[in-house]
């Protein structure tokens, strides 16, 4: 939600009615301008009402049911509009799901706090060929290298922080088989499954802990 620069014009508590502009926006606002302004819906209007209620309730006047009414219009419309001088004003307020980009701050809308994080992604065109090894291309191939070098160091370390290097050597099948275990650990840490490492010692914790972060940073990247 946004208003226009509050410079030389009058407070919005003063106007009898407040002037609320919306555009249509799938799942945040959903208006009409041929239909009743009480049909309207969507997230922004819906948390707009819930807002005035609030602000009501705590005796602010202004914001009535019967003190605030809805505009339905075009994008352009809105934004033009929020600019002009008071005396040629429309809109009071603007809910439209209204990103507060540095540039819209500094032509002089004002923005209340965040009301939703819109999700949005850059997408990159790939090539249609297809390639049975496309899950490998996030990274290169020196990197997954590393990676799963790193969970080998880090399955060895552990190792040799829970089993005393003579013990490994006197009884070398056992030692084995708890270094497979770790190392399947590792490698479904990556993969993100469910295997979890076994160990006792506070070191070989430490380790885990610092192999885990590393992982964290990978899959979130």
């Amino acid at each position: 939600m946004t208003s226009a620069d509050f410079t030389q014009r009058p407070l919005i508590s003063t106007k009898p009615v407040r002037n609320v502009c919306l555009v249509f926006y799938q799942g945040i606002v959903h208006c009409d301008a041929d239909k009743d302004p009480s049909t309207y819906s969507g997230y922004e209007v819906e948390l707009f009402r819930k807002s005035s209620a609030y602000l009501y309730s705590k005796g602010r006047e202004e914001w009535a049911p019967e003190n605030y009414t809805f505009t339905c219009m075009g994008w352009d419309g809105l934004m033009e509009d929020l600019l002009l001088e008071p005396a040629s004003r429309t809109c009071d307020v603007g809910v439209a799901g209204i990103s507060a980009t540095s540039e819209r701050i500094a032509a002089g809308y004002h923005f209340t706090y965040p009301t939703y994080n819109s999700g949005r992604r850059i997408m990159i065109a790939m090539s249609a060929t297809v390639d049975m090894f496309l899950f490998l291309k996030p990274f290169d191939q020196s990197v997954w290298l590393l990676l799963f070098t790193t969970s080998v160091v880090v399955c060895i370390s552990v190792l040799l922080a829970e089993v005393p290097i003579r013990r490994i050597f006197r009884r070398p099948a056992p030692a084995l088989e708890k270094y497979c275990n770790l190392q399947w650990a590792a490698t479904g840490m990556l993969l993100q499954a469910t295997q979890q490492f076994t160990a006792k010692s506070t070191g070989a914790r430490l380790m885990i802990l610092g192999y885990a972060f590393l992982v964290l940073i990978v899959i979130n990247m």
